[in-house]
């Protein structure tokens, strides 16, 4: 199910909504389902993913991390449509580990099943909205590698992930979650050079150290400062 982080292209190319008719007495508004996610997904490979969905700017980020191959990935979701309050999510094949993704959400509690599908590999991914984290606060820290410089982000205690990064060649803001399991999936947007980055971190106490990849090729780490990031709890 794994294809290498440096395949990573312009993936933040969100693909087009498809509008499907389904018969239903009340629908929900696709705005019912924004929000942040997480969850694991098993089977012939297995990790964690974490999804930000916000129907207004038309962001449907979706992140996984393979602790098979570890191996993270960076693609984008599709609402395909809702039936008797559960909203369908989707992505095209080569987006997620070279893998379809079919997930659902039932909008009365923002749990989360569904299924991923790489033939002859496929399993079932679970979750839900707004995980509760025990490592919220503000976390700043050290950019290095190909580019060099500083990020900050505050993680709240749903696990909702923003802040801002400013290197030598670019700068522009970090979104993404930070999954209860103790792992920081996050993408980075370098408005000035039009660039996308994905950013993967391991969480321990205060501290976060990862790597990133840019789509332009270009790699790194990144960890918070040597005094710790000052975390909270949640």
């Amino acid at each position: 199910m794994a294809f290498k982080k440096s395949r990573i292209t312009k993936v933040l190319t969100f693909l087009s909504v498809l509008l499907i008719g389904l018969a239903s007495p009340a629908w929900c508004a696709q705005s019912d389902y924004d929000g942040y996610y997480a969850g694991t997904f098993s089977g012939d490979d297995n990790g964690v993913w974490i999804a930000v969905i916000d129907s207004s700017s038309s962001t449907f980020v979706f992140l996984t991390y393979s602790t098979d191959s570890d191996d993270v990935d960076l693609g984008s979701l599709t609402y395909v449509g809702e039936s008797g309050g559960i909203g369908n999510y989707f992505t095209a094949s080569t987006e997620i580990f070279g893998s379809t993704i079919d997930a659902d959400i039932d909008s009365s509690d923002g749990s989360v099943s569904g299924s991923w599908n790489n033939l002859p590999a496929m399993g079932t991914l679970t979750g839900e909205k707004d995980p509760v984290v025990n490592f919220a606060g503000n976390y700043s820290g050290n950019v290095a590698g190909d580019d060099t410089g500083t990020w900050t982000i505050a993680i709240a205690a749903n696990g909702a992930t923003s802040g801002s990064f400013a290197t030598s060649s670019g700068s522009g803001d970090v979104t993404g979650i930070a999954h209860p399991d103790g792992y920081l999936l996050a993408v980075a947007e370098d408005t000035i050079n039009d660039v996308t980055i994905v950013m993967f971190g391991r969480i321990s106490g205060s501290r976060i150290s990862g790597e990133w990849e840019a789509d332009d090729n270009s790699s790194g780490t990144f960890s918070t400062d040597s005094g710790g990031g000052g975390g909270g709890g949640g």
